[in-house]
């Protein structure tokens, strides 16, 4: 096998892609040189418009009579039909209801991801469905932090580098970044972690560190679907005590898409969907 431009050897292991023991993976010092050549910002600066913005009043997340169409051919989708609702800052707020109820595309257009075929979606006074890609991808950079069932960590970055990347992207310089993701580790409980890869951490790990890499920018609200999913019981309880910690203790707002009864009693409140529907809504 040649060496490659890095001199970076390539090891497979029953179809693992194993990097280097030791130092900055090749992977994540691409991503370094490329976005700290654009530009930086001061650490302090990049939460300043967050916090002021938390600071000044009550964060509104605001759907009204937001309606999703999907066309699968011939045959259109409705995920969504008219759900108007507003989440405030500091609750935690659970979704639930069965497969197919819009749990995932309530929560992609609170996100950005997606747009509604109808209605409009309102993060404070930002309104997100006429906003443009570019806009709204600065915007889930900054204020909304994104945790997924099966934890989207980046297989040949460490735990430290997957929880530094969206700082890196944001543009802040490494000795700014360092303190924050030490921070953030020790939290989740996972600074003796820190240099390995996702796939020598349990899945409990791996959902930490994701939170961890949501967290670390300061969002204003974070954005869970299905986080204990794919989880044993003990470390989906470790994962909702974290939550809930975050939640208690920093006021952090949740949205979080779940099936489990065990999320659904750390929540402030429970939106019950079917059939693309609010069924119903309890104060918890």
């Amino acid at each position: 096998m040649k060496k490659n431009l890095c001199n970076f050897k390539l090891i497979q292991n029953e179809g693992i892609y194993t990097p280097p023991p030791v130092g900055l993976s090749i992977e994540f010092q691409v991503f370094e040189a490329r976005y700290s050549r654009s530009r930086h910002v001061d650490s302090a600066e990049a939460t300043r418009d967050n916090e002021r913005e938390q600071a000044d009043g009550v964060l509104m997340i605001r759907l009204e009579k937001v309606a999703k169409v999907y066309s699968l051919g011939e045959v259109e989708v409705r995920a969504l039909d008219g759900v108007t609702l507003t989440i405030e800052r500091g609750e935690f707020v659970a979704l639930v209801g069965p497969s197919g109820c819009g749990k995932t595309t309530l929560l992609n257009l609170m996100a950005g991801i997606d747009r509604p075929t109808s209605g409009e979606v309102w993060l404070d006074e930002e309104r997100l469905d006429r906003l443009s890609d570019d806009s709204l991808t600065r915007l889930r950079r900054g204020s909304i932090g994104i945790v997924y069932q099966f934890f989207n960590l980046l297989p040949t970055l460490t735990a430290r580098e997957n929880v530094a990347l969206p700082l890196l992207l944001n543009g802040l310089r490494r000795s700014d970044i360092e303190g924050r993701v030490e921070q953030w580790l020790q939290r989740v409980g996972l600074t003796h972690r820190a240099a390995h890869w996702p796939h020598e951490l349990s899945g409990g790990e791996q959902q930490r560190v994701a939170i961890a890499r949501a967290m670390v920018v300061g969002p204003r609200v974070i954005l869970a679907d299905e986080p204990t999913g794919n989880l044993d019981s003990a470390s989906g309880e470790a994962v909702l005590d974290l939550l809930g910690r975050l939640n208690q203790d920093q006021g952090q707002t949740i949205v979080l898409a779940t099936h489990s009864q065990e999320a659904m009693k750390r929540a402030g409140r429970i939106v019950r969907l079917r059939d693309g529907r609010i069924e119903g809504i309890e104060e918890s």
